[in-house]
């Protein structure tokens, strides 16, 4: 019994601090804002919504769900596209979200 508890408190600990790496304290997300559709890091735009769209995995199974996907398209390399989606997975995290980074 004390492995098994001991197990389940491991692979718990491990996945919550694998979910925080992806959300930003309130000092991060205090330096993002949203005007519209336009998304902006310290008073500069750096990327806009762009559109959603509902997906069905036949994987998950007869009773899957549809989810919802946002899409985010990333204006600038000004901003790295990992700290993109951190805001992003901070302020939407039950959606699945797609960014999509300019060639240049």
């Amino acid at each position: 019994m004390k492995k098994i508890l001991l197990a389940v408190t491991l692979i718990t600990s491990l996945f919550s601090c694998s979910v925080d790496k992806e959300i930003l304290t309130k000092d991060e997300l205090s330096k993002w804002s949203v005007k519209g559709d336009t998304i902006f890091l310290e008073h500069r735009a750096v990327a806009v919504y762009d559109h959603f769209e509902y997906e069905l995995n036949p994987s998950h199974g007869a009773d899957a769900e549809p989810i919802m996907e946002l899409s985010i398209k990333q204006i600038t390399l000004d901003v790295s596209t990992v700290d993109l989606i951190k805001y992003i997975h901070s302020t939407h995290h039950k959606q699945k979200v797609e960014i999509v980074v300019p060639r240049h």
